[in-house]
Protein backbone atom coordinates (compact mmCIF):
# COMPACT_ATOMS: atom_id res chain seq x y z
CA UNK A 1 0.00 0.00 0.00
CA UNK A 2 3.29 2.36 0.55
CA UNK A 3 3.42 2.97 -3.27
CA UNK A 4 0.56 5.05 -3.60
CA UNK A 5 0.04 6.64 -0.44
CA UNK A 6 3.74 7.69 -0.20
CA UNK A 7 2.33 11.15 0.96
CA UNK A 8 0.14 9.69 4.09
CA UNK A 9 1.68 9.77 7.88
CA UNK A 10 2.46 6.42 8.98
CA UNK A 11 -0.81 6.21 10.94
CA UNK A 12 -2.68 7.52 8.08
CA UNK A 13 -1.08 4.68 6.21
CA UNK A 14 -2.26 2.33 8.50
CA UNK A 15 -6.27 3.42 8.54
CA UNK A 16 -5.90 3.19 4.53
CA UNK A 17 -4.75 -0.44 5.22
CA UNK A 18 -7.56 -1.04 7.14
CA UNK A 19 -10.33 0.64 5.14
CA UNK A 20 -8.78 -1.45 2.33
CA UNK A 21 -9.30 -4.68 4.07
CA UNK A 22 -12.90 -3.42 5.07
CA UNK A 23 -13.39 -3.30 1.54
CA UNK A 24 -11.79 -6.40 0.87
CA UNK A 25 -14.16 -7.98 3.81
CA UNK A 26 -16.93 -6.34 2.42
CA UNK A 27 -16.55 -8.10 -1.37
CA UNK A 28 -16.20 -11.12 0.30
CA UNK A 29 -19.39 -10.86 1.92
CA UNK A 30 -20.94 -10.48 -1.49
CA UNK A 31 -21.64 -6.67 -1.66
CA UNK A 32 -20.27 -4.98 -4.97
CA UNK A 33 -17.19 -2.30 -4.88
CA UNK A 34 -18.70 0.89 -3.36
CA UNK A 35 -21.48 0.01 -1.71
CA UNK A 36 -21.72 1.97 1.61
CA UNK A 37 -23.21 0.37 4.84
CA UNK A 38 -26.40 2.43 3.61
CA UNK A 39 -29.09 2.93 0.89
CA UNK A 40 -31.75 5.31 0.53
CA UNK A 41 -34.97 4.05 -0.16
CA UNK A 42 -37.28 5.29 -3.12
CA UNK A 43 -39.19 7.30 -0.78
CA UNK A 44 -35.88 8.94 1.14
CA UNK A 45 -35.23 6.89 4.00
CA UNK A 46 -31.60 5.50 5.32
CA UNK A 47 -31.60 1.95 5.49
CA UNK A 48 -28.64 -0.17 6.82
CA UNK A 49 -27.87 -3.18 4.79
CA UNK A 50 -27.26 -6.20 7.30
CA UNK A 51 -24.06 -8.13 7.02
CA UNK A 52 -21.85 -4.83 5.78
CA UNK A 53 -18.60 -4.38 7.76
CA UNK A 54 -17.30 -1.18 8.53
CA UNK A 55 -15.26 0.73 11.34
CA UNK A 56 -16.28 2.93 14.50
CA UNK A 57 -13.41 5.18 15.74
CA UNK A 58 -13.20 6.77 19.29
CA UNK A 59 -10.35 7.83 22.14
CA UNK A 60 -8.03 6.90 18.91
CA UNK A 61 -9.24 3.51 18.83
CA UNK A 62 -10.74 1.50 15.92
CA UNK A 63 -13.28 -1.34 16.33
CA UNK A 64 -14.56 -3.63 13.54
CA UNK A 65 -18.05 -3.99 13.14
CA UNK A 66 -21.20 -5.94 10.85
CA UNK A 67 -24.19 -4.32 10.56
CA UNK A 68 -27.27 -6.61 11.83
CA UNK A 69 -30.77 -4.13 11.58
CA UNK A 70 -31.80 -2.25 8.81
CA UNK A 71 -31.86 0.24 11.39
CA UNK A 72 -28.02 0.27 11.68
CA UNK A 73 -27.71 -2.08 14.67
CA UNK A 74 -24.25 -3.55 14.33
CA UNK A 75 -22.11 -6.64 16.55
CA UNK A 76 -18.93 -5.97 17.34
CA UNK A 77 -16.23 -8.30 15.51
CA UNK A 78 -13.35 -7.16 17.35
CA UNK A 79 -14.60 -6.25 20.81
CA UNK A 80 -13.87 -2.76 21.84
CA UNK A 81 -11.68 -0.20 20.47
CA UNK A 82 -7.93 -0.93 19.57
CA UNK A 83 -5.29 1.02 18.63
CA UNK A 84 -4.73 1.48 14.75
CA UNK A 85 -2.15 -1.18 14.30
CA UNK A 86 -3.44 -3.26 16.70
CA UNK A 87 -6.72 -3.17 15.22
CA UNK A 88 -5.19 -3.34 11.57
CA UNK A 89 -3.06 -7.15 12.74
CA UNK A 90 -6.86 -8.03 14.03
CA UNK A 91 -8.44 -7.24 10.98
CA UNK A 92 -5.52 -9.19 9.14
CA UNK A 93 -6.16 -12.17 11.33
CA UNK A 94 -9.88 -12.19 10.72
CA UNK A 95 -9.03 -12.48 7.11
CA UNK A 96 -6.24 -15.18 7.66
CA UNK A 97 -9.25 -17.32 9.80
CA UNK A 98 -11.91 -16.49 6.85
CA UNK A 99 -9.26 -18.05 4.00
CA UNK A 100 -8.88 -21.13 6.18
CA UNK A 101 -12.58 -21.71 6.91
CA UNK A 102 -12.85 -21.71 2.81
CA UNK A 103 -10.40 -23.82 2.32
CA UNK A 104 -11.96 -27.35 2.47
CA UNK A 105 -10.67 -30.56 4.13
CA UNK A 106 -10.43 -32.39 0.28
CA UNK A 107 -8.06 -29.70 -0.71
CA UNK A 108 -5.94 -29.86 2.64
CA UNK A 109 -5.38 -33.79 1.90
CA UNK A 110 -4.85 -32.91 -1.87
CA UNK A 111 -2.21 -30.77 -1.07
CA UNK A 112 -0.49 -33.24 1.95
CA UNK A 113 -0.82 -36.01 -0.82
CA UNK A 114 1.20 -33.39 -3.17
CA UNK A 115 3.50 -32.49 -0.36
CA UNK A 116 4.45 -36.21 0.54
CA UNK A 117 4.87 -37.39 -3.46
CA UNK A 118 7.31 -34.04 -3.45
CA UNK A 119 8.79 -35.53 -0.61
CA UNK A 120 9.55 -38.78 -1.87
CA UNK A 121 11.16 -37.04 -4.81
CA UNK A 122 13.83 -34.79 -2.05
CA UNK A 123 14.32 -37.70 -0.21
CA UNK A 124 15.44 -39.78 -3.54
CA UNK A 125 17.84 -37.27 -4.64
CA UNK A 126 19.09 -36.85 -1.58
CA UNK A 127 19.47 -40.98 -1.20
CA UNK A 128 21.51 -40.49 -4.80
CA UNK A 129 23.92 -37.95 -3.53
Amino acid sequence: MTENNAHLTAEEEVLAEIEHYVGVMNHRAGFPDGTKKYEITPDGKHTARPGFFHTLSDYGGISLVRVITYGGGVRAVLGGYHKPVEALAMIKGFVKGWDEREISIEEYVRNAELHENEQRHVDMARASM
